[in-house]
């Protein structure tokens, strides 16, 4: 394998991929997260994981009603519910 410059500022050229100088420099941002992530801790020491999009978070406070919901429909465990906290 060689490695050649085709010009100069364009980069260099391995085969048939070219690494750009000015690539190496460039950072994406990252996206924003699509989903949060709370642990739901019940009365007796059990957990469950509860994931929530972002969109209908819009504070933590908010996430009880939602965990109540996912009782009911049978997504998460029944019982009592001591503590929900975020996780990511």
């Amino acid at each position: 394998m060689t490695l050649t410059s085709r010009s100069p500022g364009s980069g260099f050229s391995l085969g048939r991929f070219t690494l750009r100088e000015d690539s190496m420099n460039t950072f994406r941002k990252a996206n924003p997260t699509k989903s949060v992530m709370f642990v739901v801790t019940y009365d007796d020491a059990r957990t469950a994981y509860l994931w929530v999009d972002s969109m209908r978070v819009g504070g933590d406070q908010a996430v009880a009603p939602i965990a109540r919901a996912q009782q009911e429909q049978g997504t998460l465990p029944e019982g009592n519910i001591t503590s929900i906290k975020r996780v990511r």
